[in-house]
Formats: C-alpha cells, structure tokens, sequence
C-alpha cells in the first residue's frame, strides 16, 4: 500500500487510507457513533470511487454504537452498487462482538480473526 491518501482528525476519531494500484485499506480509530459516521461514510465512498477493493480496518476503534453499523452498511450497499468490494479485515474485539449479536459479520465480510 502507499501514502495516506485521506486523512480527518474529528478528535479522538480517525480515519486513514492508504492505497495500492487497485486496492485501498481505511484504518479507522476512536468513536464511531453519530458525531463521526458521516465521516467514515465520506472517506469509505469516496475510496469506492476510485478502487474496487477496500478494506476496512476497525482494529483501534474505541467505540462503536448503531450509527456506526449503520455506516458499515451503508458502505456496503454503496461499494455493491459501483461493482467494488468491501471487506472488515480487522476489529477491536468489542465491534467484533456487536457486528457478531447485530447478525452482521457475514454481512459485511468480516473476517473471523
């Protein structure tokens, strides 16, 4: 992968991509929840854009409530809609159990670590 691409500081919230020739990874920290989703949502489509395969790396998220799976989904109807994939290659261990009860791992691509 190359250099940062996108970079926002929304506080304890980060979002980071870094790319390949066809490829993006989106390393996501801190919150995500109503203040940050629109933020997640605008770095991930706007790498859908431009390549056909991302990843998401959720691994240093803080926190993650509805609004933020709801911005997982979104991103995923968005990248099905432009022919791209989208896959969680990482979580921090308490998205990983809110995906797993919300019945959305498989939904999303997340990969069991």
């Amino acid at each position: 992968m190359g250099s940062a691409m996108w970079a926002e500081d929304l506080g304890p919230f980060g979002v980071t991509l870094t790319f390949g020739a066809d490829s993006a990874r989106l390393a996501v920290s801190g919150d995500v929840d109503v203040a940050t989703g629109a933020a997640l949502i605008d770095a991930a489509t706007s790498a859908v854009a431009r390549y056909r395969f991302i990843e998401i790396d959720l691994e240093h998220v803080t926190f993650m409530d509805s609004i933020g799976v709801r911005c997982l989904l979104k991103v995923k109807r968005f990248a099905d809609a432009y022919g791209a994939e989208v896959i969680v290659v990482a979580m921090a261990s308490k998205v990983r159990e809110l995906l797993r009860e919300a019945g959305l791992g498989p939904q999303l691509d997340a990969s069991p670590d």
